[in-house]
């Protein structure tokens, strides 16, 4: 079997870099943290996107 190594990677730089931000957010206060989820969340909108539409979850334009 040929293991797929950048999302191996991927995934483990994600893991890292989630429990990161989950250890420097702890002190914020609750105003900054939902400022922060409403910022990430129009961030993934692009990669959400493309994800949706490689999958062909949306219909196809004709």
């Amino acid at each position: 079997m040929n293991p797929n190594l950048l999302g191996v990677l991927s995934t483990i730089l994600a893991f890292v870099a989630f429990f990161v931000v989950y250890r420097a957010a702890k002190g914020t206060h609750l105003k900054k943290r939902i400022l922060f989820t409403i910022l990430a969340l129009v961030a993934a909108i692009p990669g959400a996107s493309f994800a949706a539409y490689y999958a062909h979850i949306l219909p196809e334009l004709s």
